[in-house]
């Protein structure tokens, strides 16, 4: 299942990109409350960004300090044995 957040204006919905999907494939539309005098776009880029913080939050607070420099680089090389790449 896809979903894609898009405006609704003068009766069509929107859409912020291109996606793939098929002529004539079945939509489900849900139309989102949004805060009362808040315009959509502003409302919705400051629900990402809140989305971001969390999601940072959440990633610093499980960061494992492993003294390796390199383990994203050579994940290959720790997890599965294979020599260092260049």
């Amino acid at each position: 299942m896809l979903s894609v957040r898009g405006v609704y204006q003068d009766n069509i919905v929107r859409l912020p990109r291109p996606i793939a999907a098929r002529e004539g494939q079945d939509v489900i539309v849900v139309f989102l409350d949004e805060a009362v005098g808040v315009a959509p776009r502003v409302h919705a880029h400051a629900a990402e960004e809140a989305d971001w913080d969390a999601f940072e939050q959440l990633t610093e607070a499980h960061t494992v300090q492993t003294g390796i420099s390199d383990l994203a680089h050579q994940h290959d090389h720790y997890l599965y044995g294979k020599p260092k790449a260049e």
